[in-house]
């Protein structure tokens, strides 16, 4: 008998938040998500999808020659357009499995 063949569940987006505060109050919020590595169909490499509502209404797909290089592309870019505006940025936790 065959066993029960079940597609691994795609894994959620990382949420990285950036806070512009002035004085002891918080001004704004922004939360960028960027999706895991995935290959593309295309190339012989990696993309990550990051949405940034707040500064964007399309997605970006950041590639990368492989996974990591994808993922770390894609926390810069959310770094350098937020921290020039103002933002602190709050390090990413990777999701929970």
């Amino acid at each position: 008998m065959l066993a029960d063949h079940h597609p691994e569940k795609p894994k959620p987006p990382m949420a990285v938040h950036g806070r512009r505060t002035s004085g002891d109050h918080l001004d704004e919020e922004v939360v960028a998500e960027i999706s895991q590595p995935r290959e593309s169909d295309e190339m012989e490499n990696y993309y990550c999808v990051v949405k940034i509502p707040l500064f964007r209404k399309e997605e970006m797909r950041i590639f990368g020659v492989d996974a990591e290089q994808a993922h770390a592309l894609s926390v810069r870019l959310v770094r350098d357009l937020l921290e020039p505006r103002g933002f602190d940025v709050i390090e990413p936790k990777p999701p929970k499995s």
